[in-house]
């Protein structure tokens, strides 16, 4: 099944993205996955790429190595 074309999000989404990524920060992260499901973790954003034309969040998680951030439904950064 094809991928639906890349959808460019929000700035200010995109600036959480990168201010948790310089600082070293855990996200709390919702989103769907590429099957249609809903996906939450706490997890450790490493970077962040380009693949196929879409945009993706390169992550340490258990779930998952990349999320495509059109697909993110939510993510906010864990303060300790």
């Amino acid at each position: 099944m094809p991928d639906k074309p890349y959808i460019p999000i929000a700035c200010a989404d995109y600036d959480i993205y990168e201010i948790a990524i310089m600082h070293n920060k855990r996200l709390r992260v919702k989103w769907m996955t590429e099957q249609g499901m809903i996906q939450s973790e706490s997890l450790i954003p490493q970077k962040l790429q380009i693949i196929n034309k879409a945009e993706y969040l390169i992550v340490d998680s258990k779930i998952t190595d990349k999320i495509r951030l059109d697909k993110i439904q939510q993510a906010a950064i864990i303060e300790k």
